[in-house]
C-alpha cells in the first residue's frame, strides 16, 4: 500500500544518491535508467497472521542505473576531431572541451542519443628548419620581425640569448633552438 510505496521511494532515492556519488566528474547518468533489479529481502514484523499495534517492514532491494563514462566521451570526441584536423596542425594539450547539450534514452531497447558540443584548440605546426634559416645571424629585434611576418604565429615570438648581452643570433644552425 502507501507505506510500501513510500519505503520503496526512499530506497530508490538512497540508491540513486549512492550511485551518483560514485560517479566521476563528466560521467552522465542516462535519464530514466534507474530501475529496481530485485528485492533481496522483505521482512514484516510481526510476521503475517499475528496481531500488533505497530507493523514494520524491512525491505532490501537492488537497483541498476545506466551511465556513460566521461572519459569514454572525451576519447570518442578526440577521435572525431582527429579525423577532421588538418595535417599541418596539432591539438593543444588539455584543450579538449566536451559539453553535453541533450541526452535522450527513449524507450527501453532504443539507442541512446547524446547531443554534444565538442571543441579544442589547434596549433599550426611551425617549420623549425625554416624558422632557423630566417633568424640566423640576425639581431634579436630583426629576428622577431622576420618570424612574425614569415611564420603563422599565434603570439609574438620570445627570443632568449645566451649570453644575454650578445648582439646577434648564431650563424650555426645547431646553436639555435
Amino acid at each position: 500500500g502507501g507505506a510500501d510505496a513510500g519505503l520503496e521511494q526512499g530506497l530508490r532515492e538512497q540508491a540513486q544518491a549512492a550511485m551518483t556519488g560514485n560517479l566521476e566528474a563528466g560521467d552522465i547518468v542516462l535519464p530514466g535508467s534507474l530501475a529496481l533489479q530485485s528485492i533481496e529481502r522483505e521482512v514484516f514484523d510481526p510476521p503475517t497472521g499475528r496481531a500488533a499495534s505497530v507493523l514494520s517492514l524491512t525491505l532490501e532491494a537492488s537497483y541498476r542505473m545506466q551511465f556513460v563514462r566521461g572519459s569514454d566521451l572525451r576519447a570518442l570526441a578526440s577521435l572525431a576531431l582527429d579525423a577532421q584536423t588538418p595535417p599541418d596542425h596539432v591539438p593543444k594539450e588539455g584543450s579538449l572541451r566536451v559539453q553535453v547539450n541533450q541526452v535522450s534514452s527513449g524507450v527501453t531497447g532504443e539507442p541512446v542519443q547524446l547531443q554534444l558540443n565538442v571543441q579544442r584548440t589547434l596549433y599550426r605546426r611551425i617549420d623549425t628548419f625554416l624558422a632557423n634559416q630566417l633568424v640566423r645571424g640576425a639581431s634579436p629585434d630583426r629576428a622577431r620581425q622576420v618570424l612574425e611576418t614569415g611564420l603563422p604565429l599565434a603570439a609574438a615570438p620570445e627570443i632568449r640569448m645566451t649570453p644575454s648581452w650578445w648582439p646577434w643570433l648564431p650563424l650555426i644552425p645547431f646553436r639555435i633552438e
